[in-house]
């Protein structure tokens, strides 16, 4: 189980990115794996399914995860996608 600080200087769902995002970067949940389920999330972190989603939420604007209603959350970041968002260059 994940500790979650509830001092209030850091909101819930920013806390839950970062542990899920550090998760994700350092292979503990592989690319092309399934996310454990909203309602086992909040359960693991002990917050509310709202807070889940915010989270997921981030992650999946920062393309981190994919969600699909009827098939899950799968994990689409992999170290090589990280790499290749930092090149910037023209192709001619």
């Amino acid at each position: 189980m994940e500790r979650i600080n509830r001092d209030g200087k850091q909101h819930l769902y920013n806390q839950v990115y970062n542990i899920l995002k550090e998760k994700i970067e350092s292979g503990e949940y592989k690319n092309g794996e399934i996310l454990p389920s909203e309602i086992k999330l909040s359960s693991e972190f002990k917050v509310s399914r709202i807070t889940i989603r915010q989270a997921l939420l981030g992650l999946e604007k920062n393309n981190y995860i994919k969600r699909r209603q009827g098939y899950g959350t799968e994990v689409i970041f992999s170290p090589e996608t990280k790499r290749d968002e930092k090149a910037i260059g023209i192709l001619v």
